[in-house]
């Protein structure tokens, strides 16, 4: 779950997440995030899943062990389907011999991107 404007966790036990909209106003957004594990570290990318109006942007944080945070903003795009293939829209690149342990977060928000 989360609710916008949040920081959420994101878990990376897995290879993806879905996140489900926190809403009492009936149907939430469902946003996919998903990381593919590359030969020099790992990239991870978020979309929405289904038609709607509103438009979606997301914050990435990630807070390595050296403690300097990293992150990375866009608008969400919107898709039907989860192809589990590499994404050709924006993505974040975390190199691993910069990052090789850290947390990793998202925020997601109704209209333009985050800012800091």
């Amino acid at each position: 779950m989360f609710e916008c404007g949040t920081q959420v966790f994101i878990p990376l036990g897995a290879k993806g997440i879905i996140l489900k909209e926190e809403t009492t106003e009936g149907e939430g957004e469902v946003v996919v995030v998903e990381w593919f594990d590359m030969p020099d570290g790992r990239m991870f990318y978020a979309c929405c899943i289904g038609p709607g109006t509103d438009e979606l942007s997301y914050k990435f944080n990630l807070y390595p062990a050296s403690g300097k945070r990293l992150s990375s903003e866009s608008k969400l795009e919107r898709v039907r389907e989860v192809s589990n293939e590499l994404p050709g829209g924006s993505v974040m690149f975390v190199p691993s011999s910069t990052c090789p342990a850290y947390m990793f977060f998202i925020t997601i928000k109704r209209g333009d991107l985050l800012g800091s």
